[in-house]
């Protein structure tokens, strides 16, 4: 019969052993929290002034090395609550980094204590439940009441033509319907707000 710590240790091998796979799924998932993550970051770059190349750079990095990691997709974005005080508040870049350091280290002791898991156990799934059904309601109250207007009946029709696209292709693994959407805002923008001139200058080389 194994012991515990080898079979810890088989796990963790068979897991440090594990292809990483990249097909259509999961790059429908690459996109699964743009709404939420570029609108935060754009946000909290524009209110705090911080560097937008090296705040981008590291963003995408830590995306990619906890995909090399964990081997699992592992959602890492700026706290929804952070990044609300951030914009309203217009608070400076190392003020910032001192609260992501503050959070690191409480996470850290959380989780090396052991009392994140017991955090996790205690707070019930209801509400876990809420937040996140609360978070999708504001954010598509968000959009429509700052996005979709902008662009006027033609916004209203493009967001309906997602919404219509998403609801018929929920859960279709060989077409997702996140890539079919994503490409439509792409021809949209193109096809609309394409300004060769602003994309031109936009480009340059930054430390």
């Amino acid at each position: 019969m194994n012991s515990p710590s080898l079979m810890s240790l088989d796990t963790d091998s068979a897991r440090a052993g594990r292809r990483i796979r990249f097909d259509r799924n999961e790059l429908a998932g690459a996109f699964g929290d743009i709404g939420t993550d570029l609108p935060l970051l754009i946000g909290m770059i524009l209110a705090s002034g911080i560097d937008v190349a090296s705040t981008i750079i590291v963003f995408g990095l830590l995306q990619v090395l906890s995909g090399l990691v964990y081997r699992i997709p592992m959602p890492i974005q700026p706290l929804k609550a952070v990044a609300a005080l951030v914009i309203t508040q217009k608070i400076a870049g190392p003020v910032i980094y001192g609260a992501g350091l503050a959070v690191g280290l409480i996470m850290l002791a959380l989780t090396l204590s052991g009392l994140l898991g017991l955090l996790g156990r205690l707070i019930p799934k209801p509400v876990v439940r809420g937040i996140q059904l609360g978070l999708g309601v504001k954010l598509s109250l968000l959009a429509l009441g700052n996005y979709v207007v902008a662009d006027g009946v033609i916004g209203y029709v493009l967001a309906a033509v997602a919404f219509v696209i998403v609801l018929c292709l929920l859960g279709n693994r060989r077409y997702p319907p996140a890539l079919i959407v994503i490409a439509l805002g792409i021809v949209y923008a193109l096809a609309f707000k394409w300004d060769t001139g602003a994309w031109v200058s936009g480009f340059g080389f930054a430390l």
